[in-house]
């Protein structure tokens, strides 16, 4: 069988009588039990090429020279590249070590976690594992790196839906794109002109419940001269029929919007909110358990303000026609 463990001989032998009625000598030693030190770390099968954002199950068993599992080992695990998160591990019954791996949010980027046990009490270098993953697209999941009007990498696995703009010489291409990640709510449009030179606001108004329905409350969003607002219809924004009604609340978000002359000029608008806020009845607010389903959570409609008058104004789908989405996660 495996040797499970080292044998230490200590002191002097004593000469006793034993067995054969006390006539056989024998004689009596002490020992003392020396573990043997870890030396594997070996890894289970694992995902290499999980959606981003989602949960990778890690396990990890370290065994000493003779194939006996360690347990009590100082287990460390550290997220070398790519982003996503890891925790400290737990050391399960069987003496194995597990843990979570949240991946990285940035689609075909190469991430890496490194496990690694400490073995400086018995004088030996560490033993370690990394682990190597390429994160994939959920759709509609993603962070943005930042909100600043630059549509970045991060929007990489998001929704989006073609329009056409009015502009005061006509109409032109325009895109809107929507992604959410495990707390706030994404919200980007693009639209397409060679010039910076003239107004340039967006305005979200949401159908907080996906009924279609406008309802007292109802949150909305935008972009107005580079400041980004957050509002809520009050009683009299019911009866009007044109967009720009709301009442300020607290500012729950951020919001921003630039101008590239790339591809002919593009503006671009980056807005975020949280999925849930503080705020009460005046915020969207999609809680967890609501999130993943096959129901649709929030509807919103688009006013893009491009230039000034009322030809470079755009609604949709259509004023108070919502489109509805859902929000998604890749851990249902």
């Amino acid at each position: 069988g495996s040797q499970a463990s080292i044998a230490s001989v200590g002191g002097s032998p004593v000469l006793t009588t034993c067995g054969d009625a006390g006539t056989t000598p024998c004689y009596e030693f002490t020992a003392t039990i020396l573990a043997a030190p870890a030396a594997t770390l070996t890894a289970d099968s694992y995902d290499t090429n999980p959606y981003v954002g989602s949960d990778v199950s890690l396990r990890v068993v370290i065994e000493d020279e003779f194939g006996n599992k360690r347990s009590g080992e100082a287990v460390t695990w550290t997220v070398l590249s790519g982003g996503g998160s890891v925790n400290a591990g737990t050391e399960e019954a069987d003496s194995s070590i597990s843990n979570t791996w949240t991946v990285g949010g940035t689609p075909g980027v190469t991430q890496e976690v490194l496990v690694s046990v400490d073995r400086s009490a018995d004088g030996l270098a560490p033993l370690t594992y990394t682990y190597t993953l390429t994160g994939r697209c959920f759709d509609g999941w993603g962070t943005p790196t930042g909100i600043d009007g630059d549509k970045d990498a991060g929007w990489s696995c998001a929704s989006e839906q073609y329009f056409e703009a009015n502009i005061s010489g006509g109409k032109t291409d325009a895109y809107f794109y929507w992604m959410n990640d495990a707390d706030n709510l994404y919200l980007a449009v693009r639209v397409q002109q060679d010039s910076d030179s003239k107004a340039n606001d967006v305005r979200f108004d949401f159908d907080n419940n996906a009924d279609q329905v406008t309802a007292l409350y109802d949150d909305a969003i935008g972009v107005e001269n580079g400041q980004f607002i957050d509002e809520h219809l009050d009683e009299k924004c019911l009866n009007r029929n044109q967009s720009g009604c709301g009442l300020r609340d607290t500012q729950n978000g951020a919001g921003a919007a630039a101008w590239s002359s790339v591809d002919g000029g593009w503006t671009t608008f980056e807005l975020s909110h949280p999925l849930t806020s503080a705020d009460g009845a005046f915020d969207i607010n999609v809680l967890p358990e609501n999130r993943g389903d096959e129901a649709d959570d929030l509807g919103f409609y688009v006013t893009l303000q491009q230039g000034n008058g009322a030809q470079g104004n755009t609604q949709y789908p259509d004023f108070r026609g919502y489109f509805l989405i859902k929000i998604v996660t890749p851990n249902p």
